[in-house]
């Protein structure tokens, strides 16, 4: 089966499923969402076609989409405007005409491609060129639009929001990525929604280990991967809820990592200013091979984010038998942590310090949430959210199983 996955896809992410590495000109297609390429691994090797069609490049006036192959796979970034409102290049700003230049080369890509289905990731853009494809497609919700406006309440999330209420009420096939966001977006939704997860890297399912318990620990880590300094992902508060911890034990630290995450930037500079930068490792981006050996060498996780549909960085850490401390009313944040770990309060520090300090000094407890973390994740499994959204493709197009598969597909998942 050939499908076509439009969503945000890095070229970096997708890089080991190319014939050559992408030359250093290519665009960088669209960060954020690593699950993407491991989404699409899965597809393939299960014997599919992919198509992946993302973002990447600014437009000019004549620009064209750029593209790589790879074996049963390849990779289109079509131009993005570079404003989202001011004009440049002879183009007004995206958001003026709801993206319509984007959604435009995403068209075009599809007609060329041809897919037997069209899988779209988000309610925006990229649900909006599924619609319009004329092929059977599916669209996947990460996010609840109202919320996001909510938070940030300007004319560009004004008009996603607008985009992501049309593409919900025109929908024929949707899924969402978790119950709380299936249960928030299901009054604007036009059809059925099925939850099925975001998949999680391999790699750190094939990394899980046995926990040691905290009594035997010499230092007791925390840890946070966090992609932005802001209200929503809300480190501030993990930050002064650490400063409490160390208050009570010395035999602490806190090692922060992502964007706004490095030496000297926007994290850092608060703390200092705030008196909470003591014990504190600010170690910015890092790769997912250097980061699983972060989250190896930590004792909890702290996740203080105001707002999450499916986060993976919570699976991440659960995977390797860390126990975490979220959000009680973060989205999908105590869905996914389950009885991996506590839910709180995450607006109130000394909630999130109480957690913290629970897990580190009770053996017994940290034990059973850790068991219950590394147990939690297995539903994510990569080829078992591919084996659910293949049998959605397979719903939504109404053949049998045996007319499903092309000839070439079927030899490939028989290989």
């Amino acid at each position: 089966m050939k499908i076509a996955i439009l969503g945000p896809i890095s070229t970096a992410s997708v890089a080991p499923y190319l014939h050559q590495a992408p030359p250093p000109d290519f665009p960088p297609g669209t960060s954020g969402a690593p699950f993407m390429g491991t989404l699409i691994g899965a597809l393939l090797e299960r014997g599919h076609e992919v198509c992946a069609i993302t973002l990447g490049g600014w437009a000019a006036r004549h620009s064209r989409p750029t593209s790589l192959p790879g074996r049963r796979f390849e990779f289109h970034c079509a131009p993005i405007r570079r404003h989202a409102v001011r004009p440049r290049d002879g183009h007004i700003g995206r958001i003026l005409d709801f993206y319509a230049c984007e959604r435009r080369g995403i068209g075009e890509l599809l007609a060329a491609a041809r897919p037997d289905f069209v899988h779209a990731h988000w309610t925006y853009e990229f649900g909006m060129a599924a619609i319009a494809s004329g092929r059977p497609y599916l669209i996947t919700a990460h996010d609840d639009p109202a919320a996001v406006l909510k938070l940030f309440k300007d004319g560009s999330r004004l008009v996603r929001y607008l985009m992501a209420r049309s593409v919900l009420k025109r929908a024929t096939a949707l899924s969402a990525v978790s119950e709380y966001l299936e249960s928030r977006i299901a009054s604007l939704a036009g059809a059925p929604i099925e939850v099925i997860p975001n998949p999680l890297d391999r790699r750190f399912l094939e990394a899980s280990q046995q926990r040691l318990p905290p009594s035997t620990q010499a230092e007791h880590r925390f840890v946070s991967v966090i992609n932005g300094w802001g209200r929503m992902k809300n480190a501030s508060s993990a930050l002064l809820a650490f400063a409490r911890v160390r208050e009570q034990r010395r035999d602490v630290a806190y090692h922060l990592f992502g964007s706004d995450f490095q030496p000297g930037g926007p994290a850092q500079r608060w703390a200092e200013a705030n008196g909470a930068a003591g014990g504190v490792v600010f170690c910015g981006p890092v790769p997912h091979a250097q980061l699983i050996g972060e989250l190896k060498a930590s004792s909890v996780m702290l996740h203080p984010s105001r707002m999450e549909s499916c986060p993976m960085g919570i699976a991440e850490a659960m995977a390797l038998g860390l126990p975490v401390v979220g959000g009680c009313d973060s989205g999908g944040t105590a869905w996914m942590i389950g009885d991996g770990g506590l839910t709180v309060d995450i607006n109130r520090p000394e909630e999130i310090a109480a957690a913290a300090m629970q897990l580190i000094s009770d053996d017994a407890f940290y034990r059973r949430c850790s068991e219950a973390a590394t147990r939690r994740v297995k539903c994510f499994a990569p080829d078992a959210v591919a084996g659910q959204y293949e049998a959605f493709y397979r719903r939504v197009i109404g053949n049998t199983a045996g007319s499903f598969f092309p000839k070439h597909a079927a030899q490939g998942r028989n290989a």
